[in-house]
């Protein structure tokens, strides 16, 4: 039950914060909001896998409520589908393929940063 709770309540929170980051970070006709989100919630999951692999002692209720409560309810994949069915069909090809590679390639970067930056400052600990 514990686990439950701390999924819906990460899901509530991270769909707030998606929410209020693509009202405010989106600009003209680029998904610029969404990409933010997905950008945040990438670097964020790189952080906290690297953290979880190198046996950090979160529990499963904590765990839960980053990755698949507010982490999932941030970043979604369908949301950035939608955005690029919708540039498409507004004939703005050439958006859509920046906001494609832009996902893909920025999101993985930031993943890896992520994990990276959890590395270097264990080295301070």
């Amino acid at each position: 039950m514990l686990n439950l709770f701390a999924v819906a309540t990460g899901g509530a929170i991270g769909a707030l914060l998606r929410h209020f980051i693509v009202k405010f970070c989106t600009v003209g006709a680029f998904p610029t909001g969404v990409l933010v989100a997905n950008f945040i919630g990438c670097f964020a999951l790189g952080v906290i896998v690297e953290i979880l692999a190198l046996k950090t002692n979160l529990s499963e209720p904590v765990r839960l409520f980053l990755t698949v409560g507010l982490l999932g309810a941030l970043t979604t994949f369908s949301t950035f589908i939608l955005e690029l069915v919708l540039l498409n069909s507004q004939n703005n090809i050439k958006l859509a393929l920046v906001y494609l590679a832009l996902s893909i390639f920025g999101g993985l970067a930031l993943m890896l940063l992520g994990m990276q930056s959890v590395k270097y400052l264990l080295k301070f600990i």
